[in-house]
């Protein structure tokens, strides 16, 4: 083999990814834009399936996948809401926050079931997990399962749907 392809590569494709989906975008290319940014999302979630099969052994490729993730949602943001800034209503950004928060509780939900399991946190998610720490076992399974419509394949998918919805309509 030539390479050896690393998360962080993949990580990095996708960015790219990214960044010619927003240039489609501003360039009024719709559809090419969407494919992109599909194509960048699917990268994403390759990633963060292989980090949780294989844990790097390296600190800085698990902070660069977050940062690259924060970069992808901050420039989609500003981007997206400056080309389309007369077309966004408010109930657009309120089913935006519906999916968001979902998805925050989703994510809080599993991740104190594993700390309750046992496994070590960042300190920050460690942190964030004390929210739910006066919820018994139980009922976080229960959260968990109500939250299912929220994983984060689907929140992506929300999301293409909410942008394509607000260019077509």
């Amino acid at each position: 083999m030539l390479f050896t392809v690393n998360e962080y590569l993949v990580s990095a494709f996708s960015l790219l990814l990214h960044a010619f989906a927003l240039l489609n975008l501003l360039h009024c290319d719709f559809t090419s834009f969407i494919l992109l940014l599909a194509a960048s999302f699917y990268a994403t979630q390759t990633v963060d399936k292989f980090i949780t099969i294989k844990k790097s052994e390296k600190w800085y490729e698990k902070y660069f996948n977050n940062l690259a993730d924060w970069i992808r949602l901050v420039s989609l943001f500003f981007v997206f809401t400056s080309v389309y800034k007369n077309k966004i209503k408010p109930i657009h950004g309120l089913l935006l926050g519906v999916v968001l928060i979902g998805a925050n509780i989703r994510y809080t939900s599993i991740v104190s079931i594993e700390k309750r399991d046992g496994q070590k946190l960042d300190h920050g998610v460690e942190l964030w997990t004390k929210l739910f720490d006066g919820i018994s076992d139980n009922n976080l399974e229960k959260i968990k399962k109500i939250s299912y419509p929220f994983k984060e394949r689907l929140v992506a998918a929300y999301i293409l749907l909410l942008i394509s919805a607000i260019h077509f309509f």
